[in-house]
């Protein structure tokens, strides 16, 4: 009989003058057959739960991202064209930022400082427009030779 054990499984752990017996060995074997099949089961059990959840999200892949950019002309308005029909757009630039998503007539422009004012937005098929008020004019992320990035999401 083993006088020293394994810390995880307690499976015998034999010094040179310990007896070595069947028992030990077909006790060790026992402890390792469920060991392992505990880990298969566990296994079954994710892969059946991924497997689920994989069927519940495959409808779920309705969206195409889609990044551009342009350089401001100066004026209150501005008009992004994109390869899709657009949802939501994001656009930052300088020191402005602002976002609307389709269904509203308005979005939102904040700078640096979290000033912000509200824009009018226009939605088509494959664009989207919006504008500040003529007092707000830098809020329309259009400033002259500004580099501004655009982050659309548009439906698949």
């Amino acid at each position: 009989m083993a006088s020293n054990y394994t810390t995880n499984y307690q499976l015998n752990q034999w010094e040179p003058t310990d007896p070595v017996l069947r028992t030990d060995f077909n006790a060790d074997n026992a402890k390792l057959d469920t060991a392992l099949q505990n880990q298969a089961d566990s296994l079954t059990t994710l892969t059946a739960a991924v497997s689920s959840n994989t069927s519940a999200l495959s409808g779920k892949g309705n969206c195409q991202v889609y990044s551009t950019s342009y350089t401001g002309a100066g004026t209150s308005s501005c008009s992004v064209s994109l390869p899709g029909y657009p949802m939501f757009v994001m656009v930052s630039g300088g020191n402005h930022c602002l976002w609307g998503i389709r269904g509203s007539s308005f979005g939102l422009s904040f700078n640096q400082y979290g000033q912000g004012t509200n824009l009018s937005f226009s939605w088509s098929s494959k664009s989207v427009s919006w504008s500040a008020p003529s007092s707000d004019k830098d809020f329309s992320c259009n400033t002259l030779n500004t580099t501004y990035y655009v982050l659309a999401l548009m439906q698949k």
